[in-house]
């Protein structure tokens, strides 16, 4: 009796992916995934988890000093996104491979990690050599503005920061919903920072601009480190320029920045 011979059998990397989230304990739900409170799905090159803010957390979870990648959503019910670039576990015109979908797997085993800030007792940042190998000059200037790329580096930490803006005035009318706009929207535009105000003391904030990295893969954490300088560089270049214009004398004495210009415009 003779048999047909076996071929192995071809699996997609999305069904591969599929598999592996189902094996994190994901639920398939439309075009998406759920567990729990977190949604994960595909957004335009960028693989996209989305959860409500820690009950515990409602101050901290995903603003500036926390760990990953979650940062605030402005919607009716604010919540908390955390958005990895896809090609970071794609290899264009490679065949899927094991390695492609455990970075996969390892990328979103992260963000629950830290949806909730918990420990991450296991995770050890590069060594001193290896940062400074990766992140080259920490210089960008924009016209006359001088920006510095800041590093915080410890055994169990690793973020990237830059100033968008240093010792802004709280009372900064008549240019203060222009400010409040152009810093939401680019918090909304660049996935991977966060890019928010921060209390300096009570009289003045700054505007910054931070990646934390801590907790992520290795496999992939030298690729995302390249891509996070470069991200601040491109964040700072574009924000810069505005944001120090509306926190000059000129933004204060223009008629065009007027409050009542502005409510008008909103109408």
């Amino acid at each position: 009796m003779t048999t047909s011979p076996q071929f192995p059998t071809y699996r997609t990397e999305a069904a591969l992916r599929a598999q592996s989230l189902t094996d994190a304990g994901f639920k398939k739900t439309g075009k998406g995934f759920r567990k729990g409170d977190t949604t994960l799905k595909p957004e335009k090159g960028w693989v996209v988890l989305e959860s409500k803010l820690p009950k515990s957390a409602e101050q901290q979870g995903g603003k500036l000093g926390a760990p990953g990648l979650w940062k605030v959503h402005a919607t009716k019910l604010p919540k908390q996104r955390f958005a990895f670039p896809e090609n970071l576990t794609t290899h264009l015109n490679h065949p899927v491979t094991e390695e492609s979908i455990s970075q996969f797997s390892s990328c979103v085993a992260w963000a629950m990690q830290t949806r909730k800030e918990s420990s991450l007792n296991d995770w050890v940042s590069p060594s001193e050599d290896e940062i400074q190998a990766w992140l080259g000059s920490r210089t960008l200037q924009i016209g006359d503005v001088i920006r510095q790329i800041e590093l915080n580096h410890s055994e169990k930490r690793l973020s990237l920061q830059i100033s968008i803006l240093d010792a802004i005035p709280k009372d900064r009318k008549p240019h203060q919903l222009w400010l409040d706009r152009l810093i939401s929207d680019a918090q909304e535009q660049w996935a991977l920072a966060r890019i928010e105000f921060r209390q300096v003391d009570e009289q003045t904030e700054q505007a910054i601009a931070e990646i934390d990295l801590t907790g992520a893969p290795d496999a992939i954490l030298s690729t995302l480190f390249l891509t996070s300088v470069d991200t601040l560089r491109w964040i700072a270049a574009s924000l810069v320029p505005t944001a120090e214009f509306l926190v000059s004398d000129s933004a204060q004495l223009s008629r065009a920045l007027n409050d009542d210009h502005i409510k008008g415009q909103q109408s």
